[in-house]
């Protein structure tokens, strides 16, 4: 979760790849992307991500100057995750790239 160092940003970083997902140790045992993407963003839903985002303890959202409050930061946490499920195929394409790569 890069994207929460540059809040100014983080609308456009919601659109782009992770590239550097070609990177990640874990990357060579990523066989079933595609489908785990399915199974999992079935079970992610908007509800979902408030009620986990709704548990970061408001101490936890301080010192940000992109917020004005505790709630205006937990708010920009969903914004970018309930969009960035959305076009979640960005990411997940990426993935599958990397994998091919690697593989």
């Amino acid at each position: 979760m890069y994207f929460h160092h540059d809040w100014a940003n983080a609308g456009d970083a919601c659109e782009k790849p992770f590239v550097l997902i070609r990177d990640h140790v874990l990357l060579s045992f990523a066989s079933r992307i595609a489908e785990v993407d399915a199974e999992l963003a079935a079970r992610l839903t908007d509800a979902e991500i408030e009620r986990i985002i709704g548990l970061v303890p408001d101490s936890w959202l301080v010192n940000e100057p992109a917020f004005d409050s505790p709630q205006a930061y937990r708010q920009g946490y969903i914004d970018y995750l309930k969009h960035r499920l959305k076009v979640r195929a960005v990411f997940v394409q990426e993935a599958i790239r990397a994998h091919a790569a690697h593989v």
